[in-house]
């Protein structure tokens, strides 16, 4: 068995290596949502204006044909 040698990791760099660990994937989750949050939004509002184009030339259908 190989034992590799790793230097000497006291318990607190270890806990505080946890925390930045964990820190680090909420910031990078949470800027991720956001992102995602903002192309949720963006494709709502081309699905608006594709809606109130086809409502527009609807609207126009139904004035040629009266």
């Amino acid at each position: 068995m190989i034992m590799f040698q790793t230097g000497s990791y006291d318990i607190m760099s270890l806990i505080n290596t946890l925390i930045f660990l964990t820190l680090m994937f909420f910031i990078f989750t949470g800027l991720n949502q956001r992102f995602q949050m903002a192309l949720w939004i963006r494709n709502i509002r081309n699905y608006l204006l594709r809606i109130e184009k086809i409502a527009a030339d609807a609207r126009k259908q139904c004035i040629e044909a009266l």
